[in-house]
């Protein structure tokens, strides 16, 4: 855990010099194609981390400006909370179907293939959705500042947490609702949580980006209102969409009886 504190003028200036020249040597150095390339997207501390999580986990609270490095400007925390809830997501769905499995009728059979259509659904959709933002702000749009992509894919990433609650919630309404006898009532609960779990998760994406999105649409419309609101209405409802449809695809894929 590091300790923030605020250097005097020459302790700063010991400081920032050599990060400076590892950055002007790595950008002069390294190229995509190498290892070193992507060395800055996983400089993250503890202290960091933690408060990113902090902010991910209350939707209502907006994270620090995607400008502050490096604050938002990694994907390491990405790439560990989605791994993660890939594979809750997992062992959620397999053991659900174990408990309710009749030992009587057959074998019980792992399907690992769940395993693999959980990082292509969870990491695709984490990856493409930002990209496709970044693209269309870019060169759709025009914005003067188009939104970042490593930004917008720690803000999907770390917004995954909200999904783990569910994991051990479709454990619980197994356990205490009979199935047989009441495959509606279960049916209603699964659709209700994945669903509060997407609208959720929604919103604390949207929420997060809606300000950048916003600022950019403003300056493109001259600061015309009515203008700059159309063009942030669609944007935000064409993420929002994109959204509905992924939390459909969850349902179907991890919260269904088999």
């Amino acid at each position: 855990m590091t300790t923030m504190f605020t250097p005097t003028e020459p302790a700063a200036a010991s400081i920032s010099a050599p990060l400076q020249g590892s950055e002007s040597g790595s950008s002069s150095n390294s190229h995509m194609f190498l290892i070193n390339f992507y060395r800055r997207y996983f400089e993250l501390d503890s202290e960091i981390f933690l408060k990113k999580l902090r902010t991910a986990a209350n939707p209502f609270k907006e994270m620090e400006e995607y400008r502050d490095e490096p604050l938002n400007n990694e994907i390491y925390g990405f790439i560990w909370i989605t791994g993660t809830l890939v594979l809750m997501m997992f062992i959620s769905t397999t053991g659900t179907n174990l408990l309710l499995w009749n030992p009587a009728h057959e074998k019980f059979s792992y399907d690992f293939n769940l395993l693999t259509k959980s990082v292509t659904i969870f990491y695709g959709y984490n990856l493409i959705v930002p990209a496709l933002l970044y693209i269309a702000s870019g060169w759709i749009f025009k914005f003067p500042e188009p939104v970042p992509l490593v930004h917008t894919i720690s803000v999907y990433g770390y917004t995954n947490i909200l999904w783990l609650p569910i994991t051990g919630i479709n454990f619980l309404i197994v356990l205490l609702v009979h199935v047989e006898e009441q495959k509606t009532l279960i049916s209603i609960l699964e659709w209700t949580i994945v669903g509060v779990s997407g609208a959720i998760t929604c919103f604390s994406n949207l929420h997060q980006l809606s300000p950048i999105i916003k600022r950019n649409c403003l300056i493109n419309a001259d600061n015309n209102l009515e203008l700059a609101t159309r063009q942030h209405t669609l944007i935000i409802g064409s993420l929002a969409v994109a959204h509905i449809l992924f939390t459909i695809i969850v349902k179907w894929s991890y919260f269904g009886i088999t």
